[in-house]
Protein backbone atom coordinates (compact mmCIF):
# COMPACT_ATOMS: atom_id res chain seq x y z
CA UNK A 1 0.00 0.00 0.00
CA UNK A 2 0.79 3.61 -0.45
CA UNK A 3 1.58 6.04 2.27
CA UNK A 4 -1.03 8.50 3.47
CA UNK A 5 0.80 11.81 3.78
CA UNK A 6 -1.05 14.62 5.51
CA UNK A 7 -0.27 18.35 5.59
CA UNK A 8 -1.18 21.43 7.61
CA UNK A 9 -3.23 23.68 5.32
CA UNK A 10 -5.48 26.72 5.87
CA UNK A 11 -8.48 24.88 4.45
CA UNK A 12 -7.79 21.61 6.32
CA UNK A 13 -9.88 20.08 9.10
CA UNK A 14 -9.30 21.61 12.53
CA UNK A 15 -6.87 19.74 14.77
CA UNK A 16 -5.04 20.75 17.93
CA UNK A 17 -2.09 19.29 19.83
CA UNK A 18 -0.52 20.56 23.03
CA UNK A 19 3.18 19.88 23.38
CA UNK A 20 5.92 20.76 25.82
CA UNK A 21 9.68 20.22 25.56
CA UNK A 22 10.84 18.34 28.67
CA UNK A 23 14.55 18.33 27.86
CA UNK A 24 16.77 19.15 24.92
CA UNK A 25 20.15 18.30 23.47
CA UNK A 26 21.59 21.07 21.31
CA UNK A 27 23.34 20.17 18.08
CA UNK A 28 25.02 21.86 15.15
CA UNK A 29 23.14 22.38 11.86
CA UNK A 30 23.48 19.24 9.76
CA UNK A 31 21.69 18.73 6.44
CA UNK A 32 19.30 15.81 6.40
CA UNK A 33 19.89 13.01 3.91
CA UNK A 34 16.18 12.72 3.23
CA UNK A 35 14.30 14.15 0.24
CA UNK A 36 13.04 17.11 2.22
CA UNK A 37 16.17 19.00 3.21
CA UNK A 38 15.72 19.84 6.88
CA UNK A 39 18.53 21.24 8.96
CA UNK A 40 18.75 19.18 12.15
CA UNK A 41 20.07 21.00 15.21
CA UNK A 42 19.69 18.55 18.07
CA UNK A 43 16.86 16.69 19.74
CA UNK A 44 14.30 17.17 22.49
CA UNK A 45 12.15 14.96 24.66
CA UNK A 46 8.62 16.20 24.07
CA UNK A 47 5.37 15.54 25.86
CA UNK A 48 2.53 15.72 23.31
CA UNK A 49 -1.19 15.55 23.95
CA UNK A 50 -3.58 15.48 20.99
CA UNK A 51 -6.74 17.48 21.69
CA UNK A 52 -8.47 16.08 18.57
CA UNK A 53 -8.11 12.71 16.90
CA UNK A 54 -6.80 13.20 13.37
CA UNK A 55 -4.63 10.71 11.46
CA UNK A 56 -0.90 11.33 12.08
CA UNK A 57 -1.85 14.43 14.08
CA UNK A 58 1.00 14.49 16.60
CA UNK A 59 3.60 13.50 14.01
CA UNK A 60 2.39 16.13 11.56
CA UNK A 61 1.99 18.95 14.08
CA UNK A 62 5.47 18.43 15.55
CA UNK A 63 7.05 18.29 12.07
CA UNK A 64 5.13 21.41 11.01
CA UNK A 65 6.30 23.25 14.15
CA UNK A 66 9.94 22.39 13.30
CA UNK A 67 10.27 19.47 15.73
CA UNK A 68 10.17 16.34 13.55
CA UNK A 69 10.11 13.01 15.38
CA UNK A 70 13.39 11.08 15.31
CA UNK A 71 13.00 7.88 13.34
CA UNK A 72 9.63 8.82 11.80
CA UNK A 73 10.07 7.72 8.18
CA UNK A 74 7.17 9.82 6.88
CA UNK A 75 7.36 13.21 8.66
CA UNK A 76 10.47 12.99 10.83
CA UNK A 77 14.23 12.71 10.56
CA UNK A 78 16.62 9.79 10.68
CA UNK A 79 18.21 9.00 14.03
CA UNK A 80 21.67 9.00 12.39
CA UNK A 81 21.17 12.61 11.28
CA UNK A 82 20.29 13.70 14.82
CA UNK A 83 23.28 11.85 16.26
CA UNK A 84 25.57 13.56 13.73
CA UNK A 85 24.14 16.93 14.74
CA UNK A 86 24.70 16.30 18.46
CA UNK A 87 28.20 14.90 17.91
CA UNK A 88 29.12 17.94 15.77
CA UNK A 89 28.06 20.20 18.67
CA UNK A 90 30.09 18.15 21.16
CA UNK A 91 33.15 18.36 18.92
CA UNK A 92 32.71 22.12 18.55
CA UNK A 93 32.47 22.49 22.34
CA UNK A 94 35.56 20.32 22.90
CA UNK A 95 37.52 22.41 20.40
CA UNK A 96 36.36 25.66 22.00
CA UNK A 97 37.43 24.43 25.47
CA UNK A 98 40.80 23.26 24.14
CA UNK A 99 41.39 26.61 22.42
CA UNK A 100 40.41 28.52 25.58
CA UNK A 101 42.88 26.47 27.67
CA UNK A 102 45.64 27.11 25.12
CA UNK A 103 44.93 30.86 25.14
CA UNK A 104 44.98 30.85 28.95
CA UNK A 105 48.32 29.01 29.01
CA UNK A 106 49.79 31.45 26.45
CA UNK A 107 48.54 34.45 28.45
CA UNK A 108 49.98 33.04 31.68
CA UNK A 109 53.34 32.35 30.04
CA UNK A 110 53.48 35.90 28.70
CA UNK A 111 52.56 37.27 32.13
CA UNK A 112 55.18 35.05 33.81
CA UNK A 113 57.84 36.27 31.33
CA UNK A 114 56.79 39.87 31.96
CA UNK A 115 56.89 39.29 35.73
CA UNK A 116 60.39 37.81 35.46
CA UNK A 117 61.51 40.82 33.43
CA UNK A 118 59.88 43.21 35.91
CA UNK A 119 61.59 41.43 38.83
CA UNK A 120 64.92 41.59 37.02
CA UNK A 121 64.42 45.31 36.35
CA UNK A 122 63.49 45.88 40.00
CA UNK A 123 66.71 44.17 41.15
CA UNK A 124 68.76 46.29 38.74
CA UNK A 125 67.08 49.50 39.93
CA UNK A 126 67.64 48.56 43.58
CA UNK A 127 71.30 47.77 42.88
CA UNK A 128 71.82 51.11 41.09
CA UNK A 129 70.10 53.00 43.92
CA UNK A 130 72.28 51.22 46.50
CA UNK A 131 75.42 52.04 44.51
CA UNK A 132 74.31 55.70 44.24
CA UNK A 133 73.77 55.86 48.03
CA UNK A 134 77.22 54.44 48.66
CA UNK A 135 78.75 57.10 46.40
CA UNK A 136 76.86 59.86 48.17
CA UNK A 137 77.82 58.57 51.61
CA UNK A 138 81.48 58.06 50.77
Amino acid sequence: GGRCVRAVTPDGKPAATEYQALSARVGEPVPSSQKKQRRVVGAALVLARPLTGRTHQVRLHLAHAGFPIVGDELYGVRAETVLLSIEARREKSRNARRDAVERLKTTRNKNDDASDADASDAVNVAAREAAARRLVLS
